[in-house]
């Protein structure tokens, strides 16, 4: 019995390592195609979104239609 919670234990750390050494090596993969400016253009492109309008703009210009089809007639009732 205390075999098997041994062996459960150290399953369960053999999986804790694989996933560290699996995040560590996708991070040296990242700077490795960072140093040789292989998504210098991707990293660009991500920061120059940031600070955009142009998402929130196409928002508003479709938001504001739909939000006055349920407005109803609200110059048709002065007498």
């Amino acid at each position: 019995m205390i075999g098997q919670i041994l062996g459960a234990v150290g399953g369960l750390a053999t999986t804790y390592l694989d996933g560290k050494v699996a995040v560590q090596k996708a991070n040296a993969e990242i700077k490795v195609k960072q140093a040789t400016g292989e998504i210098d253009w991707d990293l660009a492109a991500i920061q120059a979104t940031q600070n955009s309008w142009k998402d929130e703009w196409i928002t508003l210009l479709f938001s504001i239609p739909l939000i006055l089809a349920f407005c109803g007639d609200w110059g048709n009732n002065i007498v």
